[in-house]
């Protein structure tokens, strides 16, 4: 790891100084100047892992319009697709955005499109159509940006946007760290717009483009 001048190291804590390094925590035994190894600092309280959301919370009405989108082609096709949700920093606001993608029934192929000034990309969702809302080994390979919000979407068996089963996960370096909605939405959602929405899908679907698979076999 990388050194660090010895006075940046250094901690004090309940009269005790402690060294960091990146084995861990080494205390200093007395006036001696030897430091021995130490697997817990007493007096400290445990923390366990957890998820700080720290934007505004994503308006429900984002998901929701992302299930309707994500039935309208799991019901024509058959297939996967993917959808980001955005930030805006200068209006404080989120958005849907559909980047260009193959898609098929059991995995989806996309670019990372360059956003706009001052956006930032929040979540990677897609769907998994009929099948459960559970992450595969395909999207475990796939999902590799630190610090972004994954989620797959699943169990569609009817038109209603609220009948879906969702999974979120954010990726931690080599880890994942799984996460609730909840986490990251607001609560309700308002009533859609449809009209607005059957306009925005309609651009969306100039989006994707459809994997065919052929199967060739040989009639004797």
């Amino acid at each position: 790891c990388p050194e660090l001048p010895f006075e940046e190291q250094t901690i004090s804590f309940l009269g005790k100084d402690y060294v960091v390094s990146c084995e861990g925590f080494w205390e200093a035994s007395g006036i001696s100047g030897v430091f021995k190894q130490v697997t817990n600092i007493p007096d400290t309280t445990d923390i366990e892992p957890y998820f700080n959301y720290k934007l505004p919370p994503i308006p429900k009405n984002l998901l929701y319009e992302i299930v309707i989108f994500f039935k309208a082609i799991a019901k024509q096709f058959q297939t996967e697709v993917l959808a980001e949700i955005c930030y805006d920093q200068n209006t404080k606001t989120y958005f849907i955005n559909i980047p260009q993608q193959q898609i098929s029934a059991s995995r989806v192929f996309y670019a990372h499109e360059t956003l706009p000034p001052n956006t930032i990309k929040i979540a990677e969702i897609h769907s998994h159509h009929t099948m459960k809302a559970s992450f595969s080994k395909i999207d475990d390979e796939d999902e590799k940006l630190s610090g972004l919000i994954y989620g797959v979407v699943g169990n569609f068996k009817h038109s209603d946007p609220a009948e879906y089963s969702i999974s979120l996960r954010v990726r931690d370096g080599d880890n994942f760290a799984y996460i609730s909605a909840k986490d990251i939405f607001t609560p309700k959602a308002e009533n859609i717009n449809r009209i607005d929405l059957d306009a925005k899908i309609h651009l969306w679907m100039k989006k994707i483009f459809i994997i065919v698979l052929v199967i060739i076999s040989n009639l004797t």
